[in-house]
């Protein structure tokens, strides 16, 4: 009975979330899609181990291998967890006024189109420099990566974090590329690098390219409505792969990828229909094993925001949170790199108790804010560099309720600094580059 009361007022809050922040800018917002990542990681397993405990399997096995048993209460308390960081998401929502950027954004400024193209593939080619980087230090090989297990996955992204840190350049420069590309009517481009990275994913064994790229691409396709039905061929195509990833790391090389597809298609359509069988779960087994401990407040949450601002190639950091959390759960087969995610309700549990949930939810969503709303006296150059922002961070909704405050910073510090001010800075300086050229051929 409880658990029904907490699950009704939670959907009540995301219901008023979703309709106020569509009141405010006529469309979903990224405080819209926080709310859908909320209730994705956070609310959807509890609420299915309470009425269909059989499909959330792994999320029982988990909490079980950490040595606790699930429990009304637990969940109860997981739900509440959930309901105080939708509470957050709601307050922001409530204090921000009404505004639609989109409508001042004139087509006319190709060259912020251009600059984000350019840097968009600089980065690209620096990730591409990064696979074979790090493919010549594992086997000596230019496409070396791409023929690793899954086990090896992890320990050669930790031992090798400048190839890895390249790697994830080339992640945002590809998300970057599909939105400018879908902007400017080029879906054909857009569509190849999505492919592209999809199977660049498969190689590396990885879900994050493909769920960031995925993620950017479904965005603009559906709020842009740029052919909706003929992009749902490339989506659905790289859902299925993606919902199927955890049974494609089975292949070790990808040029053996469609054999294996045909040999396991029963055992990939399996997968694909239990999507709550592997990844899902694992954030809020880690809520649910974090809230139902009672352990003690710690500054560690803070401590690790300026730990993890460190390259590890230069000072050795030491465990932090997530991985301290993962070792006790998973126990003697815990290996470094593995673990299930890091909520950010476990570091505003750890630092506040339930006042630190509401709190790092309200930081969240004021940054989600910030980045969105932009200000009323922004150039038309930096109005459509914002709205490439906007569209880069839809996966940035949901991953951000995933990952710890000090990996949401970071990623945020990395990709203002290398992705989107470089942009800015080309944006403005290509009118005076290509003035000075057409002065030196008039000259001439």
């Amino acid at each position: 009975m409880l658990f029904n009361f907490v699950l009704i007022v939670f959907i009540v809050l995301v219901i008023v979330t979703v309709f106020v922040e569509f009141r405010r800018m006529r469309r979903i917002t990224l405080c819209s899609m926080l709310s859908f990542g909320n209730v994705l990681y956070n609310a959807l397993t509890p609420a299915l181990c309470f009425y269909e405990p059989q499909v959330v399997w792994a999320f029982e096995l988990y909490v079980n291998d950490a040595g606790l048993e699930i429990n009304e209460l637990g969940l109860v308390r997981s739900m509440l967890a959930a309901c105080v960081f939708q509470l957050g998401i709601l307050i922001v929502a409530c204090l921000g006024k009404k505004k639609n950027i989109e409508k001042s954004i004139s087509s006319n400024s190709k060259h912020i189109y251009r600059a984000a193209t350019v840097v968009g593939m600089f980065l690209l080619l620096l990730g591409v420099a990064g696979v074979m980087w790090i493919g010549l230090k594992y086997n000596g090989q230019l496409m070396g990566l791409y023929k690793i297990t899954y086990f090896e996955r992890s320990a050669l992204a930790l031992n090798n974090p400048a190839q890895a840190f390249l790697m994830n350049l080339g992640i945002y420069g590809a998300a970057q590329l599909i939105v400018v590309f879908l902007l400017t009517d080029r879906p054909k481009w857009a569509v190849s690098v999505l492919l592209m990275m999809t199977l660049h994913a498969v190689g590396m064994k990885s879900k994050f390219p493909v769920f960031w790229v995925l993620l950017v691409f479904s965005g603009v396709v559906v709020f842009e409505k740029k052919s909706i039905i003929r992009m749902l061929v490339p989506i659905g195509f790289t859902a299925l792969i993606l919902s199927s990833m955890s049974f494609l790391r089975g292949v070790q090389n990808i040029s053996e990828l469609p054999l294996y597809i045909a040999t396991y298609w029963e055992e990939i359509g399996e997968v694909v229909s239990n999507p709550w069988g592997n990844d899902i779960p694992g954030p809020s087994a880690m809520t649910y094993y974090v809230l139902n401990t009672q352990p003690d407040f710690t500054i560690a949450p803070i401590w690790d925001t300026i730990k993890i601002m460190i390259p590890s190639s230069l000072v050795d950091r030491g465990m932090l949170l997530p991985e301290i959390y993962a070792e006790k759960m998973i126990g003697s087969g815990y290996a470094k790199g593995l673990g299930f995610g890091w909520p950010l309700i476990c570091d505003g549990f750890l630092l506040f108790g339930w006042i630190g949930i509401g709190l790092f939810s309200g930081i969240v969503s004021l940054l989600a804010r910030f980045v969105e709303t932009g200000h009323s006296r922004m150039t038309e150059t930096s109005k459509i560099l914002l709205k490439i922002i906007c569209f880069s961070l839809t996966p940035f909704a949901l991953y951000s309720i995933r990952e710890s405050m000090g990996g949401l910073i970071k990623a945020l510090v990395v990709m203002s600094v290398l992705v989107w001010l470089p942009t800015w800075l080309f944006a403005n300086r290509l009118p005076l580059i290509m003035r000075r050229i057409t002065n030196n051929a008039e000259l001439k």
